[in-house]
């Protein structure tokens, strides 16, 4: 498995960085349930292409004028 696989399972600090946000913020979007995410035991889990999948849904979903581009890192 790659660092680039869609299927990896990330953190909260790789999930952050990826999509440039705070870690405070993931952990906000993940109590809405506004992100997709998993639970493994007691730890926040994203499964990578999912966000990046998610990321690009939430760019297109906004009006213009309040439209935050997310930047994924590759």
């Amino acid at each position: 498995m790659t660092s680039n696989d869609p299927e990896r399972l990330i953190d909260v600090a790789e999930a952050a960085v990826l999509l440039h946000v705070k870690v405070k913020t993931l952990y906000a979007w993940v109590s809405r349930d506004q992100i997709p995410h998993r639970k493994v035991r007691s730890l926040v889990r994203f499964h990578r292409g999912e966000l990046i999948d998610w990321a690009k849904g939430q760019s297109s979903r906004q009006s213009p004028s309040r439209r935050k581009q997310f930047s994924v890192v590759k």
